[in-house]
C-alpha cells in the first residue's frame, strides 16, 4: 500500500493519471547496463518492443533484484563464453517468451524468489535446478508452462511452490522428509491444478500445519479427502475440483477455523453436508456434482460471511434452512437438480445482495404469491425456477420489483465478470439458453434472465415484463398460461431468446416483436395462436420450428398464405410502453374524450336545425354549401359524357 508518493522536481506536463500503471514503449536503453551500482532492476508490466539479452546485465556486479516480467518482448538466456552473472536473491522472468531454464540459473546458489510463469519451457525439470537455491528459496514459479514432470522437492525452505496449468504426470511429488516434519515444515502456499496428476492426496500433506492454501483442482485424483488436512488449521483457500475424489467431506477441516474458500465441485464425495459448514468463516462453497444426501445444514449464524453457495446436482432433501437469511453478503444460491420439497422460500427476497437464484428440477410446489417485502429481490438478475410444480399465476409483484433487470439510461453500471473479491474464482452457473443447456463459465455482471419453463402455472402473461429491458433471455414455455402476448415485450430491446411454446395463448403475434433486432431465438410453437406472422430481419430468420402446432397461423416461413381480410395487427402499441406515464396516459383518454363528446354534440346541433330550420342563418349557409356542390358535380357530369363520346 502506497505510504509516500514524491513527483516534485520535475518537467511533468498535463494532467496526473487516474492510475500510474506504466505503458513504456520502444527499446531497453543500453545506458541502464552502465548503471554499475544498481542492486534493484524492475522494468516488468511495461510495452518494450523488441528482444533483449540477458548476459548485458551481468555488467551489474551488485545487483541483487532482477524483475523483467510481462515486458512485452523475448528476453534471450544465453550467456557468452567466459561471462559470469551476479548472484541474485530474486529473478522475475515471466511471460518473456523463454523456451528453456536459464543457464545463468547454474550459478544461482542464493535466490531467495523465482518466477519463470508464463513461458514456453517443456518437458522434464533438469537435474541441476535441484542445486539452487537448496537453503535459501522460499518462493517458486513454474506455472503455465509445458512441464511433464518433476522428481522431488529438495528445497528446504520453501513456502510457496506454483506448478498449475502445466502438463505433469503420475502421482503428486512426494513431500521430502523436512517437509513432512511438523515443526520443520514451511509449506504455506501450494498449487498443482490443471496437470494430470493421478492417484490420492498423500497424508504427508497433514504435517504442514502451515498450510493456508491448497489447490489441486482440474487433475485425475482419487481416494478420499485425508482426515488428517484438518491438522492444517491456518487452511484458508481448499480447492479439489474437478477430480474423482469420493468419500464424506471430514469432520476434521471443522478445525481449519480460517476456512474461506471450499471447492469440491464434480467428483463423487458422499454421505451428508457437515453442519459445522454453516457456522463456519466460508465465504465461497461450492459442493456442485457430487452425490451429497440428506438436508442442508440448519443453522447459518449471525456472522454468517457466506457470498456463493453452489450444491446443483446432489441429493439432498428438506427444506432451505430460513436461517440463511442471516447470511447477508449472499450473491449467488444454486440449489438445482436435487430433491428438495417445500414452497417457494419468500423469506429469501430480503437479501440485499443475492444476484443468481436457481432453483431448478426440485419439488418445489405451490403458488408464488406476493410478498410483504416493499423491494424484493433488488439485486437478482438470474432467477431459475424450471421443471418444478409451481402454481398459480405468475409472480407479478416479483416481476415488477426485479430492478437489478431495467435498465437505465445513465450507464453507471459497470461491465465485469462475477467473481470473488479475495480469490482468482470467477461464478458459473448452468442453466437452459437458447433453447440449450448450457454451463457459463463466466458470468458477466450486465447479464439477466428468467427461466419459469415446466411449472403449472396459469392466466395471462403480464403486461409487466416489459419493463425488465434488461432480459437477455425469458422462458416461460411448458405451463398453461392463456390469454395473448403483450405487445410490451417490444421493450426488451436486449432480448436474444424468447420460449413461450406450449402453453395455451391466442390472438395474433404483436407486430411489434419485429422491432427486437437481437432476437436470435424465438419459440412459439404448440399454442393456440392465429393469424400472420410479422415480418423483419429478425423474423425472417426463424424457421417452421418456432410456429409449429398453431394451425391459426399463417405467412412466412409457414406453406399456409394468409387470406386478403387478415391485414396484419396494428403498430400502435397497446400495452406498457417504456416511457409512458399516468399524465400523458391521462391526457390521451381525455383527448379521445373530448373528440366523442364534440361527434355527438354537432351531430346532434345539426339534427335540430334541419327539423325546426332555426337559426335561419345556419341552415342557409348549409344550403348554399349544398348548391354550389351540386352544381359542380352535374358540369363535371356533362363534361365526363362528352369525353366519352370523342373517344367512341
Amino acid at each position: 500500500q502506497l505510504r509516500h508518493l514524491d513527483l516534485g522536481n520535475n518537467h511533468f506536463v498535463g494532467k496526473i493519471p487516474a492510475s500510474l500503471d506504466n505503458q513504456l514503449i520502444g527499446s531497453i536503453p543500453s545506458s541502464i547496463f552502465e548503471l554499475v551500482n544498481l542492486t534493484f532492476v524492475s522494468l516488468s508490466f511495461n510495452n518494450f518492443s523488441g528482444s533483449v539479452e540477458l548476459y548485458d546485465f551481468a555488467k551489474l556486479k551488485n545487483l541483487k533484484y532482477l524483475i523483467l516480467s510481462n515486458i512485452s518482448l523475448s528476453v534471450s538466456t544465453k550467456l557468452t563464453v567466459n561471462s559470469s552473472f551476479p548472484n541474485l536473491w530474486a529473478l522475475g522472468l515471466s511471460a518473456c517468451n523463454i523456451s528453456e531454464f536459464p543457464d545463468i540459473l547454474k550459478t544461482q546458489h542464493q535466490l531467495d524468489w523465482l518466477d519463470l510463469s508464463e513461458n514456453q519451457i517443456r518437458g522434464r525439470i533438469p537435474s541441476w535446478m535441484w542445486d539452487i537455491g537448496v537453503h535459501t528459496l522460499f518462493r517458486l514459479d513454474l506455472s503455465r508452462n509445458f512441464l511433464t514432470s518433476i522428481d522431488h522437492l529438495p528445497w528446504k525452505n520453501l513456502e510457496f511452490l506454483t506448478l498449475d496449468s502445466n502438463l505433469l504426470q503420475g502421482s503428486l511429488p512426494n513431500l521430502p522428509p523436512h517437509m513432512t516434519y511438523a515443526k520443520g515444515c514451511n509449506l504455506t502456499y501450494l498449487r498443482l491444478s490443471g496437470n494430470h496428476l493421478e492417484g490420492p492426496l498423500p497424508p504427508s500433506l497433514s504435517n504442514c500445519v502451515n498450510l493456508q492454501v491448497l489447490d489441486v483442482g482440474n487433475n485425475n485424483l482419487s481416494g478420499p479427502i485425508p482426515e488428517c488436512l484438518g491438522n492444517s488449521t491456518r487452511l484458508s483457500f481448499l480447492d479439489v475440483r474437478n477430480n474423482n475424489l469420493s468419500g464424506p467431506i471430514p469432520e476434521c477441516l471443522g478445525n481449519s477455523t480460517s476456512l474461506s474458500f471450499l471447492d469440491v465441485g464434480n467428483n463423487s464425495l458422499s454421505g451428508p453436508i457437515p453442519e459445522y459448514l454453516g457456522n463456519s468463516t466460508l465465504e465461497v462453497l461450492d459442493m456442485r456434482m457430487n452425490k451429497f444426501s440428506g438436508s442442508l445444514p440448519q443453522t447459518f449464524g449471525k456472522s454468517c460471511v457466506l457470498v456463493s453457495l453452489k450444491l446443483n446436482g446432489n441429493r439432498l432433501e428438506g427444506p432451505l434452512p430460513p436461517s440463511l437469511v442471516n447470511c447477508r453478503h449472499l450473491e449467488v444460491i444454486d440449489v438445482g437438480n436435487n430433491q428438495i420439497n417445500e414452497t417457494f422460500p419468500h423469506w429469501l427476497d430480503v437479501l440485499p445482495e443475492l444476484q443468481v437464484l436457481t432453483l431448478r428440477s426440485n419439488r418445489f410446489c405451490g403458488p408464488i404469491g406476493d410478498t410483504k417485502t416493499r423491494v424484493p429481490f433488488p439485486k437478482l438478475r438470474i432467477i431459475d425456477l424450471s421443471y418444478n410444480q409451481f402454481t398459480g399465476v405468475l409472480p407479478i409483484w416479483y416481476l415488477n420489483g426485479f430492478k437489478a433487470m431495467m435498465r437505465r439510461d445513465d450507464n453507471s453500471i459497470e461491465v465485469n465478470y462475477m467473481r470473488s473479491l479475495n480469490y482468482s474464482y470467477y461464478e458459473s452457473i448452468s442453466l437452459t439458453m437458447k433453447g440449450n443447456d448450457i454451463q457459463m463459465e463466466r458470468i458477466l455482471t450486465t447479464f439477466a434472465t428468467i427461466d419459469l419453463s415446466s411449472n403449472r402455472f396459469q392466466g395471462e402473461i403480464s403486461e409487466v415484463l416489459g419493463k425488465l429491458n434488461s432480459l437477455k433471455s425469458l422462458n416461460i414455455s411448458h405451463n398453461n398460461l392463456t390469454g395473448g402476448i403483450p405487445s410490451s415485450l417490444r421493450n426488451l430491446t436486449e432480448l436474444e431468446s424468447l420460449d413461450l411454446s406450449s402453453n395455451k395463448l391466442a390472438g395474433r403475434i404483436p407486430t411489434q416483436l419485429a422491432s427486437l433486432n437481437y432476437l436470435s431465438v424465438l419459440n412459439l410453437s404448440n399454442n393456440q395462436l392465429e393469424g400472420p406472422i410479422p415480418g423483419g430481419p429478425q423474423f425472417n430468420t426463424f424457421g417452421i420450428d418456432s410456429y409449429s402446432g398453431n394451425v391459426g397461423l399463417c405467412g412466412f416461413p409457414l406453406s399456409k398464405i394468409c387470406r386478403i381480410d387478415e391485414a396484419p395487427e396494428p403498430t400502435t402499441p397497446t400495452g406498457f410502453i417504456e416511457g409512458d406515464d399516468a399524465s400523458s396516459w391521462f391526457d390521451w383518454k381525455l383527448a379521445m374524450l373530448g373528440y366523442a363528446s364534440g361527434v355527438v354534440i354537432g351531430l346532434s346541433i345539426g339534427y335540430m336545425a334541419f327539423v325546426t330550420g332555426r337559426p335561419q342563418w345556419f341552415v342557409r349557409m348549409i344550403e348554399r354549401q349544398q348548391s354550389r356542390k351540386l352544381r359542380r358535380v352535374i358540369r363535371r357530369g356533362r363534361a365526363g359524357r362528352r369525353s366519352l363520346l370523342v373517344h367512341l
